[in-house]
């Protein structure tokens, strides 16, 4: 982190840094956005997985990991970490939040006033406002997990950072303590799309800086699937849809289709009668027409994005050219080639001339005086930007010359194996994505020497993040083996290290089983029941009760209240509210949950009214309980550790005639 912000933790006390757990601008992710802006497959929970600073992590918290592994509870040794988030940076994000609502035609004014009340009224120590949470190891699928969780629930996280972030916000996060051992994190946020900003702790605003340093023009490439179109439209969210311009390249594609060019369209002329007069209808005195085919000049994406850029000089223009090179790059641009070189304010530093047709288009839309036209020749303005998407395992792509390549920004978009929720179904036999997408990967890279035919996170889409049988087979199956292994590479059709399968073979009586044959070659992880969401509640998360147990397996402890019922460990304190309510049926809602407040913290939201419920962004796993006409929500999360348990069996009072013991 900046010199600046380490001065800041030092003055607090924070005078060790113990790693950047995202030292460049990391994109947040839908765990933490709130639910209308989410963008992609997430639930809406509370919790920041921190897998790339896993191995400074485990070198830190060496005997919390050590512990997790070999005990049966994660949430005993998890760590108090306290967050601190620079109140200027919370301020100059209010302008991003206005004009994320605005384009999304939201209401502006409640969301700023609720955000300036909260900062009105909250504590700020030297330009700061804190926060807390855990530092928790998750367990599922025996492996460790590195998150922050269980944040507090009327903190600046939940109450305002979440409801100013957008989709394409981005943040850093630096990890600080102090010489008690007490952890702290630090965190700047920005967006990911930018190069720089001004974010020291004098500013009072803080935005993307316009300069050199910020390509013009740039190709984002990378393997099919890893999202290279999505990261562009992340990062011009903010850009009105009027401002941005689209094409796909193809053989086919040439000029006329890329800048425009005359082409016949329909019209009218005068209907003439026999002596050259026209014909006029006798009872409306009308002229009669016909149709009739004419030529005009018709615009294409270039010229459209070129013509925006000159009528609003004052805001950016993007041209977005969807794969690159399955067109020919020379023949499409053809002069304009010379337009891509720049000078250091952006632009072009060679104009061209404009043919006849082409000029007296431009003049006649935007006038013979227009800066577009000058001299009549054609100029890129510095306000217009041109990104492209470039796949480099396309079967039916050009090459590109060096000269046209050196005109260009490249920005490499890896796999990530960011879709560790995805699943492969195959009747019913559940496997991991991600174990699937690296072992392939690896094969691929192993025997090809190249990248280029990977298979990137996004190759498929899945709804609900199942995968098929039908979409394993006929989507991703077909393409390895047609585009990977037709020549004997990949090494991945096989049952066994002896036994090959081919394509046609999958289909047969017997594919399922090959299928999942494969699959066991391939050492695929699969889901296994204790990975699983319980189907009873809709609105599920990470469960911090089953998942985070040790790596053996899950913790089948059981309950009985008053000696009755088999309970497990999430269920029971859903069921204590209910007896409870059940031996008080006097009380409101409001009065049965400050009763058992009152008992003390033993999990977040552990139960809250229907009103607390509702004013949440986030709607993680709950038991919904009746109340008379109301309704009382009751957590299922985080009752795995045996502590917390034991808290809240010794918490009830001996007059509430609930008793709770514990049975295998």
């Amino acid at each position: 982190m900046e010199q600046i912000y380490n001065d800041k933790m030092q003055a607090i006390g924070y005078n060790h840094i113990v790693c950047d757990i995202f030292s460049n601008w990391e994109n947040v992710k839908d765990e933490i956005l709130i639910s209308d802006r989410k963008a992609g497959s997430g639930n809406g929970t509370i919790h920041v997985f921190l897998g790339a600073a896993d191995s400074e992590l485990r070198k830190e918290f060496a005997n919390y990991y050590d512990s997790v592994k070999t005990e049966a509870d994660a949430a005993d040794g998890a760590i108090e970490i306290t967050h601190y988030f620079l109140f200027n940076n919370i301020v100059s994000m209010l302008g991003y939040v206005c004009q994320y609502e605005y384009n999304n035609h939201h209401a502006i004014a409640p969301q700023i006033e609720s955000t300036l009340e909260y900062l009105s009224t909250a504590t700020v120590t030297n330009g700061l406002l804190s926060t807390k949470s855990l530092f928790k190891l998750s367990t599922g699928s025996a492996k460790l997990r590195p998150y922050f969780k269980q944040f507090d629930s009327n903190g600046v996280f939940v109450k305002l950072i979440r409801k100013i972030l957008l989709p394409n916000s981005a943040y850093k996060i630096s990890l600080y303590k102090n010489d008690n051992n007490e952890y702290a994190a630090f965190w700047l946020i920005g967006f990911d799309g930018f190069s720089n900003f001004e974010a020291d702790s004098n500013s009072k605003r803080i935005t993307p800086v316009n300069n050199e340093d910020r390509p013009h023009q740039i190709i984002f490439y990378g393997a099919p699937g890893t999202g290279k179109s999505h990261k562009i439209k992340e990062q011009l969210e903010c850009v009105p849809k009027g401002n941005i311009f689209r094409t796909t390249f193809h053989p086919d594609s040439d000029y006329s289709t890329f800048v425009g060019a005359y082409k016949p369209t329909r019209g009218k002329r005068p209907l003439y009668g026999l002596f050259g007069d026209k014909t006029i209808r006798l009872h409306d005195k009308e002229d009669l027409d016909e149709d009739t085919i004419t030529y005009e000049f018709i615009p294409q994406a270039f010229l459209n994005a070129y013509m925006q850029a000159y009528r609003k000089p004052d805001e950016e223009v993007y041209l977005i050219i969807e794969e690159i090179n399955r067109g020919n790059c020379a023949q499409i641009f053809g002069d304009l080639f010379q337009l891509l070189d720049r000078d250091e304010n952006g632009v072009s530093e060679y104009p061209i001339k404009a043919d006849t047709d082409l000029k007296a288009f431009l003049e006649e839309e935007l006038g013979e005086d227009s800066d577009a036209i000058k001299d009549g020749e054609l100029c890129l303005p510095s306000n217009l930007y041109i990104y492209a998407t470039m796949n480099t395992s396309d079967q039916s792509l050009f090459p590109i010359d060096s000269a046209f390549k050196r005109r260009w920004d490249w920005e490499y978009e890896p796999i990530k194996y960011k879709n560790t929720d995805w699943v492969i179904d195959i009747e019913g036999e559940k496997y991991y994505w991600t174990s699937f997408q690296k072992e392939v990967n690896q094969r691929i890279l192993r025997n090809t020497n190249s990248e280029d035919k990977m298979l990137g996170d996004y190759f498929v889409n899945p709804k609900d993040g199942i995968i098929t049988e039908k979409m394993l087979l006929n989507k991703i199956l077909f393409y390895l083996w047609n585009d990977v292994c037709k020549d004997g590479e990949g090494d991945i059709f096989k049952t066994s290290e002896t036994d090959e399968v081919s394509f046609s073979e999958l289909y047969g009586e017997d594919g399922r089983q090959k299928l999942m044959d494969m699959m066991e070659y391939l050492k695929v992880e699969k889901v296994e029941e204790d990975d699983i969401e319980d189907p009873e509640n809709e609105n599920n998360e990470e469960d911090d009760d089953e998942n985070e147990e040790s790596s053996s397996g899950k913790d089948f402890t059981k309950y009985t209240i008053n000696g009755e019922g088999k309970y497990p460990k999430r269920k029971v304190a859903a069921e204590l509210v209910k007896r409870y309510i059940k031996q008080n049926p006097s009380m409101s809602a409001q009065e049965v949950v400050d009763k058992w407040k009152n008992l003390g913290y033993f999990v977040s939201h552990f139960i809250e009214t229907q009103e607390e419920y509702d004013s949440r962004t986030d709607k993680p796993r709950i038991f919904e309980i009746n109340c008379g006409e109301e309704k009382i929500y009751v957590s299922a999360n985080g009752w795995g550790g045996q502590g917390v348990m034991d808290k809240l069996i010794n918490a009830i009072p001996q007059d509430w005639n609930l008793k709770v013991e514990k049975i295998q």
